[in-house]
């Protein structure tokens, strides 16, 4: 068993076909898509201050509909006082609903 180690790599030779594309950028085209990318970073962060202001008032509107229903649960003997902070199968207060 014999291995023959030809070098079959493609050689761009004198007298050979071959494409080239070469593409030149100019400052001006530079700068344009530098501006263009700098005024969609600037939208991008107002967008996700707004967003994350709406997402503080969401939190805050939802822990006050939690705090409302634990205390209906808890007027109506379904839930205990101690259960928010420890969980209901921890809560060694537990009395049973009469």
């Amino acid at each position: 068993m014999t291995q023959h180690n030809k070098d079959e790599s493609v050689n761009l030779r004198e007298g050979s076909i071959s494409n080239v594309a070469k593409v030149e950028v100019s400052e001006r085209t530079l700068s344009v898509l530098a501006i263009v990318m700098a005024v969609a970073a600037f939208t991008l962060g107002i967008w996700a201050i707004f967003d994350s202001e709406k997402s503080a008032r969401e939190t805050r509107v939802l822990q006050q509909l939690i705090m409302d229903h634990d205390a209906l649960l808890i007027r109506e003997g379904l839930k205990q006082p101690g259960d928010e902070s420890k969980g209901p199968a921890a809560n060694l207060d537990y009395k049973p609903r009469r």
